[in-house]
């Protein structure tokens, strides 16, 4: 594979030459049609890949209207070939293109070929093969464009010897075949020649040779020829003396101006601003080779350093040195991928961009992967052009942190796109940050925090306001080891004045007007760029007899622009009446629009796409994947501070009317025009439409951001009190207390009309105090509200709520008897109230929840059975994922891993379409505790990272209690004390700011344990023994009998085997009722081990150990059979039992192997100084 066809589908050849190939191929990227240069294979070496390469960087570095513009270089590694794409120019001839034109026609392709050669001659650059095949033409509008192609044979002026000898024989100037010097004439011999040919086919003049030769004709043939004039001009042209040819293209066309009588200029007035040359790459080298480190080893796993930030001031050069480094990754081997932020509303933006480059076209794998309906939002996402999201098949009614759907499989799929992508270590850039989305911030944000095989570079500008949730993340990024930070600072004066050398070769630029450049623009790239354009347009710098030239003194024009905001004032004010409008109809947009959009807008302009084309050749204007955005920041603020602001209400209905007929952009984008143009009904009429759509996508930032938009614009008093509702909703969803309050208090004093409406007030101010943790506080107040109007809430349809609410308050703080007591109140009421099916389910879930706390399990099934059937009825996905949690938490309690892992993965599935963060937390977490059990701690350890992307995410206190807890569960397991005490800090600290009693009691259980790894018995055991009270309160069988056996650990090191086998036979009765394989062998060990050192090598110790070997080996707990395998070993009596110590010593060695291989391997030393793993292996040989 010769090139990247995974971006590139090959359409057809579009030529062949002595060493490369150019196919017609669409960028799937972008849907353009473009042209790509290979090298063929048969002529693959290195000096022809160096080439190719440095024809890509010479084209990337002149820029011309009049030369073919280059967009991207790569290297396959396959082939092991170098590749480079173009524009695509219909017609690739210049002979057949001017066969049939006018003389007039002639003339004008000819001074567009003499703007490239003057324009590619100043830079000391000669092309050595002007041809007719090595010309493209582009037509538009009935005009055309000349554009120079190949430059494959190219040499720098001060390159050439003597000797040189290159380009296609036919059209070689005589002085190549002898030792005569040799410079820029060679290419207008050439040019020459070419026009010779056509003029010969023109007038059907035939020769005997194929070559070409102004010498030979007869003087009847020259007569015959038309085009008398431009034969006089090709006459001198092809002279074969140097000194007797043209001494430039501007002499050529000194030539032509008198001739014809035109008015022609080499750098025509009106383009010369936009022609000037985009200067080389100067004064950023030393950051530039510091970047390059990055990718000196090809070999590398894991990139050391993940991030790069490039921070700099606007205009300063980030996107340049970005584009440097760039090229040199790709020509490495590394593939990079770009995206552009544009605007902070476009929700998931830089998430889009990225994805449609790892996955240009839309690929089936995905539904099977990961769903129809993940498959069917990710196509509308990525690959529908159309303003507003399909929507989601979710429900409303989440009863926790909710925001846009399948976030969690959006991260996992381009996780896998990147481990599937065969190139190196793949490259992301994204250009200005301060412009990046929330959500596709929330999207990067698992990737910034540890080292992979990605690399991101990130352009920060450091003169601009951050948005908050920018600002946080880049904080927080800046702290981490695997992030590096590139400032740039202003040129100094020597890298301006090679800046201006450069843009200008052989220019008369005195150091007067070096100096006046150096100080006007500080040495901001942007500014020294932008000053220029304006010195040109005010004929300040222009060119003299071919040569551009400063004027001795800057006009008085000039010293009014000395700052950039001046300085794109003048340049905002020099545009036409048409350019201002289509620029400041963009900077009101404010996103990438479409020429679609722009033509539909502009309807009555006949050449708009020129005018388009023409803002972005002067760079006023940033085209990229056929859309049209304001090149920069502070020009859009320019363009808008000049703005008729009398024109504005009819710019906006105008924008308003074009996007409500076409739908490019969101529906809130219509109405916010809608608004500005004076049209609030239609404005009420288009908000109404994007709350709807993001109310069913559960977009809870946009839910509340235009619920508050359409509150301030309705005059219904209804209306009002629904979008205050859905504002407080959405605020406690996200755990906005703050604002909630405000809400809330607004909602009490001037919607509660009715009760109906004192039941909401009264429920939103339970959920704000629930939110908070503040669990007793909300309940108080319910009951309060209660016994006030026990008469209206007897009197109507609200007991069977109310009683709900406080059994569900009454689980979340822990207490298992006052939640059973209250929601079997609320079941005799919910049947007589007629309650929907949610509701219904809503009551069955909170008891199975009771029954599974309680270690009843088959009274917990039962209950689960009916939410599944009554959430499925109502098509309730919140209900169904909180469902399969505690159906695997069940499974999980009865040692069926299987029916576990299969209930976690389906919650999760069902959350990622509802985008459920809370839930998906817990999920994790859950799955986390289900593979510890089993001692396959890798599994575990890959839940807790696969949950820890989300803790960030979700604001209930609760849920990251729970994770918390749980992780410092699996580190205190690892041997990891440190580690797991500061994350259970992390717990108690939120634990202690609220009432969750329960989680209160699990986070004195992890303080225990660690107190027993630490060997502080007395402390620890009466933590233990708080612990199991504790849990005789919210806690269940399961929860008592783990404490139990946590004291008996703290007995058996203390060597108390009286007073610990007392403690267990006071635990056979809950033992008898657990069902939990792991705690069953735990305590048949904790039996058998006490027995042993009570009465010696005694039977019944034998049997209790044996028992705790069988039932961890069926059940697959590999720590537990490794830890009841030597413990029974040690019991058995020397002699006896043969063939059962035989086995178990067998056993060992294969269950520490086993081991090595699930612990993960950051954690596989510590584990191994466990004391209890470490006296394993001593005891075996294996220390």
């Amino acid at each position: 594979m010769s090139f990247d066809r995974h971006r590139y589908r090959e359409i057809r050849v579009l030529g062949t030459g002595g060493f490369s190939t150019v196919y017609l191929v669409e960028d799937q990227y972008t849907g353009e049609k473009i042209a790509l240069k290979v090298i063929k294979s048969i002529k693959l070496n290195r000096k022809n890949i160096i080439r190719l390469q440095d024809e890509f960087l010479l084209l990337h570095s002149l820029k011309h209207q009049n030369l073919v513009r280059v967009y991207d270089i790569g290297f396959q590694p396959d082939s092991q070939s170098v590749y480079y794409t173009m524009e695509y120019c219909r017609r690739t001839n210049l002979m057949s293109f001017l066969m049939e034109a006018t003389e007039k026609r002639m003339v004008d392709a000819m001074v567009q070929v003499l703007r490239a050669l003057n324009f590619i001659h100043s830079h000391d650059i000669i092309h050595f093969d002007i041809k007719p095949e090595n010309f493209g033409i582009i037509e538009l509008d009935g005009k055309f464009v000349i554009k120079l192609l190949d430059f494959g044979l190219f040499m720098p002026k001060s390159q050439i010897k003597t000797s040189s000898v290159r380009g296609t024989l036919q059209y070689m100037a005589p002085e190549l075949f002898s030792k005569a010097p040799r410079d820029h004439r060679l290419d207008l011999y050439s040019l020459g020649v070419v026009y010779l040919k056509i003029l010969l086919a023109r007038n059907h003049i035939e020769q005997t040779s194929k070559y070409a030769d102004f010498d030979k004709l007869t003087p009847e043939q020259m007569e015959s020829i038309r085009e008398q004039s431009l034969l006089a001009i090709v006459s001198r042209l092809v002279k074969r003396n140097p000194d007797d040819r043209y001494r430039n293209a501007y002499h050529v066309l000194e030539d032509i101006r008198t001739l014809y009588r035109r008015n022609d200029e080499l750098v025509p007035k009106e383009d010369a601003a936009r022609m000037f040359f985009e200067p080389r790459f100067v004064g950023r080298n030393n950051e530039l080779n510091y970047l390059k480190v990055l990718f000196v080893s090809s070999n590398i796993q894991t990139f050391q350093t993940s991030f790069v930030l490039i921070r700099g001031e606007s205009g300063i050069g980030k996107t340049r040195l970005m584009q440097e480094v760039r090229i040199y990754a790709q020509l490495t081997g590394y593939k990079v991928r770009e995206a552009w932020c544009t605007t902070t509303g476009d929700n998931f933006g830089v998430a889009r961009q990225l994805f449609s480059q790892l996955m240009p076209t839309y690929d089936e794998s995905v539904e099977k992967r990961y769903g129809k309906d993940f498959a069917r939002m990710f196509q509308t996402l990525v690959y529908d052009k159309a303003a507003d999201i399909t929507r989601l098949p979710v429900e409303q009614g989440m009863d926790e942190t909710l925001v846009s759907g399948y976030f969690y499989q959006l991260v996992n799929l381009f996780e896998d796109l990147i481990e599937e992508d065969p190139i190196k270590e793949p490259v992301f850039y994204i250009h200005d940050i301060h412009l990046m989305d929330e959500m596709s911030l929330q999207f990067l944000k698992p990737f910034a925090q540890k080292t992979s095989r990605v690399l991101w570079f990130i352009s920060v500008s450091s003169d601009v306001d951050l948005p908050r949730y920018v600002k946080k993340f880049l904080e927080e990024l800046e702290e981490a080891e695997h992030v590096e930070t590139v400032f740039l600072r202003a040129l100094s004066r020597n890298d301006v004045v090679e800046l201006l050398r450069t843009t200008f070769p052989n220019g008369v630029l005195t150091t007067a007007f070096e100096d006046f450049i150096f100080e006007q623009s500080g040495g901001n790239p942007l500014l020294i760029s932008e000053l220029l354009k304006s010195m040109i347009s005010i004929g300040d710098l222009r060119v003299v007899n071919g040569v551009w030239k400063a004027a001795t003194e800057p006009s008085e024009n000039l010293s009014l622009i000395s700052l950039l905001e001046n300085v794109l004032q003048f340049r905002v004010l020099s545009l036409s009446p048409v350019e201002r409008d289509v620029m400041t109809s963009l900077a009101l947009i404010q996103e990438p629009t479409s020429f679609r959009f722009l033509r539909k807008l502009f309807n009555h302009v006949v050449e708009i796409e020129s005018v388009v084309a023409g803002l972005v050749e002067n760079r006023m204007l940033n085209e990229f994947n056929n859309r049209y955005v304001v090149s920069h920041g502070r020009l859009r603020q320019t363009v808008l501070r000049f703005m008729d602001p009398g024109k504005l209400p009819e710019i906006h209905l105008k924008l308003a009317e074009t996007n409500a007929e076409l739908q490019e952009f969101r529906f809130e984008n219509t109405a916010r025009f809608y608004v500005l143009g004076k049209r609030r009904d239609k404005a009420l009429e288009y908000y109404d439409r994007a709350y709807r759509s993001y109310r069913n996508l559960f977009r809870n930032e946009k839910v509340l951001e235009i619920a508050e938009t359409l509150y301030q614009l309705t005059d219904s008093l209804d209306d009002k009190r629904q979008y205050l509702e859905e504002a407080i909703r959405t605020c406690l969803y996200a755990g906005d207390t703050g604002k909630a309050e405000t809400y809330i208090a607004t909602y009490r004093d001037q919607f509660v009309v009715t009760f109906e409406h004192e039941v909401r007030y009264n429920y939103f101010r339970v959920d704000w105090f629930n939110r908070q943790g503040k669990v007793r506080a909300a309940r108080e107040w319910l009951l309060d509200f209660f016994l006030e109007n026990k008469e209206e809430l007897e009197a109507g349809p609200y007991l069977g709520r109310l009683y709900l609410s406080l059994g569900q308050l009454f689980v979340k703080e822990g207490d298992m008897d006052g939640a059973e007591l209250y929601l079997n109140l609320a079941s005799g009421f919910i049947q007589e109230e007629g309650a929907d099916d949610v509701m219904l389910g809503n009551l069955n879930q909170l008891l199975a929840t009771t029954m599974l706390v309680r270690g009843n399990l088959d009274a917990s099934r039962e209950h689960l059975e009916i939410v599944n059937r009554t959430y499925s009825k109502a098509a309730f996905l919140p209900g169904l994922s909180a469902m399969h949690n505690n159906l695997g938490k069940v499974a999980m309690k009865e040692g069926n891993w299987e029916d576990a892992r299969k209930a976690f993965e389906t919650a999760v599935q069902i959350q990622n379409k509802v985008g459920n963060y809370f839930q998906l937390v817990l999920s994790f977490g859950y799955m986390s505790r289900s593979w510890r059990k089993q001692g396959r701690y890798g599994e575990a350890w890959r839940a807790l990272e696969r949950g820890v992307k989300y803790l960030d995410l979700i604001r209930d206190s609760w849920g990251k209690i729970f994770y918390y807890t749980e992780k410092s569960a699996f580190l205190i397991e690892m041997g990891e004390l440190i580690e797991g005490e500061n994350t259970l800090m992390l717990a108690e600290i939120l634990a202690s700011e609220s009432e969750f009693k329960r989680e209160q009691v699990h986070i004195d259980l992890q303080n225990a344990r660690i107190m027993l790894f630490k060997g502080q018995l007395q402390q620890g055991y009466h933590m233990a023994k708080s612990t199991e009270e504790g849990y005789r309160t919210v806690g269940g069988v399961d929860d008592q009998l783990s404490a139990r056996l946590l004291r008996v650990s703290f007995l058996v090191k203390g060597r108390k085997w009286e007073r610990a086998l007392e403690l267990l036979n006071e635990a056979v009765p809950l033992f008898k009722k657990v069902r939990d394989p792991s705690l069953k062998s735990a305590f048949h060990r904790a039996m058998g081990f006490v027995l042993y050192n009570l009465e010696g090598n005694g039977e019944n110790a034998v049997y209790q150990l044996n028992e705790a070997v069988r039932i961890s080996s069926e059940s697959g707990l590999i720590l537990e059979e490794l830890l009841a395998s030597d413990a029974l070993i040690r019991a058995i009596p020397s002699g006896s039992h043969q063939g059962m110590v035989s086995s178990r010593k067998r056993a060992i060695p294969e269950l520490m192997d086993e081991l090595s291989k699930v612990v993960p391997k950051r954690y596989w030393r510590q584990f191994q100084l466990r004391e209890d793993i470490y006296a394993i292996l001593k005891r075996h040989g294996r220390s």
